[in-house]
């Protein structure tokens, strides 16, 4: 897989990608203490986004998860 990175500077979308991670791996039972959190030490977190460019993989049940998965994301 190749693409590019960026820092997301917008405080928005930072905040949104944050909370995302933090439900992804806490739960949303704890979405009141990462939100809390955040608003603690979000300023001193950095986000990363990467966008795809290329995909590529040997299996063709991988490739199909992977650009099902980034279609479902828009890209």
């Amino acid at each position: 897989m190749t693409g590019r990175t960026h820092i997301v500077t917008d405080p928005q979308e930072r905040r949104q990608a944050m909370l995302e991670i933090c439900r992804r791996y806490a739960g949303a039972e704890r979405d009141a203490t990462s939100t809390e959190y955040f608003d603690r030490a979000g300023s001193q977190i950095d986000v990363w986004r990467f966008d795809p460019e290329m995909v590529s993989g040997k299996s063709r049940s991988w490739t199909e998860k992977v650009s099902h998965i980034l279609a479902k994301q828009g890209f």
